[in-house]
């Protein structure tokens, strides 16, 4: 390579090239997670899937580059590897969109395959990095020093490489543009490494048609799309509605309609049965989302609503364009984890609502558990009132052994716990330790439920009492397998 090449093989530059590919290595590990939510949700087996794959290319890399070291030893080749690994990185950055698109279907075979595909082969090339350059260093001082020296630089390379995406890059730039950076990083070594102008050229190309090729959303009726620390945040307006979806496309999170009517197709429109159960005139909301419930409960009994959501952008959102405005004296939000926040809050109220779900139809486990329905006990009044928005799709077993989970766990803590069918997808489940019989249930929704809410003498009939499954466990912060039985659930339902 000449002078500059002589210069370029010493060993400083050979430590920031394992900092940087360290780096690159852990960041697209963390995009990952960001980029499979709107296609696979998050859940622990996504992110198990990912890790994993992730793991198996690392640990060939590390064997087939100690391989190549002995065999090859010099810097050409490796650094011609590394090129190859980040125009694939530069590749799978135009196409990973469409990658996760064509196998989602599959769930979790999906997220195996697109795992594979997209972070395989760079992950399986980068990691070869470290055992090659600890051969090429340790012709100049000991094995064991170069070995330390090379996995130290590189593991504060990876340390740097889950920070700043998770902190700085995601939530400010979006995963795309940190999937870019990811990329450019790498080539900034390339171009050092074999210099040129019309290779510097050639770069620039790739980069604009890596802009120019970001495929934007094509909806015509996104009102606006947002990324934060949390989720993929996008508003669709069809009519006088505006929809919030997080993370994919198919699940809706929250609807506002502007000429506030109250429509019975959706299940926001039922969690106003609760407070009818004991003339409730204080609520505890949790999981907001952009406010549907909290609306709805103000303008039709002027509830004073404590209302928690984790994701600050949702909140900005709601107050934007899901009328939050108009219900803002009756309304506290807190953004928060509601299981923290649950033991913490120094009041009680007359109900309860839990609405939680992270990346499309799994909720946080934690949320769900025997200890969680305790810490929410202490805060009802006397004849307080739970809300708890269940998945269960009717024509499947496994849903049936999701909501026996569930219900369990409820009557495992409350003294009566009611049940009411909304469609082919949910169930409401409500908790109370007021002496209730179910006559009395129905009778107090029929007297007490305003004209707003027009087939209310269907919703009453159709309550029901909920008796514990005893072959069904309770689900404990030990052991809540939510995951498992949700995925269960949807494998069934859409398989």
């Amino acid at each position: 390579m000449g002078e500059k090449g002589e210069k370029l093989e010493k060993e400083p530059f050979l430590l920031v090239t394992a900092f940087v590919t360290g780096f690159v290595i852990m960041a697209l590990e963390i995009i990952g997670f960001r980029i499979f939510a709107p296609y696979y949700g998050f859940s622990i087996y996504v992110s198990g899937v990912l890790i994993g794959i992730v793991m198996i290319a690392l640990s060939v890399g590390y064997y087939l580059g100690g391989l190549l070291a002995d065999k090859k030893g010099d810097y050409s080749t490796i650094f011609k590897l590394i090129f190859v690994s980040d125009l694939y990185i530069f590749a799978m950055l135009l196409s990973y969109r469409s990658i996760l698109e064509m196998f989602s279907f599959l769930y979790i075979p999906g997220v195996v395959i697109s795992s594979v595909i997209i972070f395989g082969p760079p992950m399986l090339i980068l990691s070869m990095v470290s055992p090659y350059f600890t051969k090429l260093i340790a012709r100049r001082q000991y094995v064991g020093i170069a070995a330390g020296k090379i996995s130290s630089i590189s593991t504060v390379g990876s340390i740097l490489g889950t920070f700043i995406p998770t902190f700085l890059l995601i939530p400010f730039l979006g995963s795309f543009i940190s999937f870019f950076i990811s990329a450019a990083a790498v080539l900034v070594i390339l171009l050092i490494y074999f210099g040129g102008r019309n290779r510097l050229f050639l770069v620039s190309i790739i980069l604009i048609a890596t802009f120019l090729f970001n495929p934007a959303s094509g909806a015509s009726n996104l009102v606006v799309e947002r990324e934060s620390a949390y989720n993929l945040i996008k508003v669709v307006r069809a009519g006088d509605r505006y929809f919030l979806k997080l993370n994919d496309d198919y699940n809706i999170q929250s609807i506002f309609e502007q000429s506030e009517t109250f429509n019975p197709d959706f299940p926001y429109y039922y969690m106003n049965v609760a407070p009818l159960i004991n003339d409730a005139s204080t609520a505890l909301i949790l999981g907001m989302g952009a406010g549907t419930s909290p609306y709805q409960l103000i303008k039709l009994y002027g509830i004073e609503i404590d209302a928690v959501e984790i994701d600050p952008e949702i909140v900005n959102i709601a107050e934007e364009y899901f009328g939050l405005d108009e219900i803002k004296d009756k309304l506290t939000i807190y953004v928060d984890d509601a299981r923290p926040f649950i033991k913490r809050i120094d009041k009680q109220y007359d109900m309860v609502e839990v609405d939680m779900y992270q990346g499309g139809l799994y909720a946080p486990f934690y949320v769900l558990t025997q200890e969680f329905f305790e810490d929410v006990e202490k805060k009802l009044s006397e004849d307080g009132v739970v809300v708890v928005n269940v998945l269960y799709p009717q024509r499947s077993e496994e849903g049936d052994l999701l909501f026996k989970s569930i219900g369990n766990t409820m009557d495992s803590v409350f003294e009566n716990v009611f049940y009411l069918n909304l469609n082919n997808f949910n169930v409401l489940m409500f908790a109370t330790n007021e002496d209730l019989e179910l006559d009395e249930l129905r009778n107090r929704i029929i007297e007490r439920a305003p004209d707003e809410i027009a087939n209310i003498q269907d919703i009453a009939n159709s309550m029901q009492v909920y008796k514990a499954d005893p072959h069904t466990e309770v689900l404990t912060d030990d052991k809540a397998p939510l995951e498992l039985l949700t995925y269960r659930v949807l494998a069934e339902y859409y398989g």
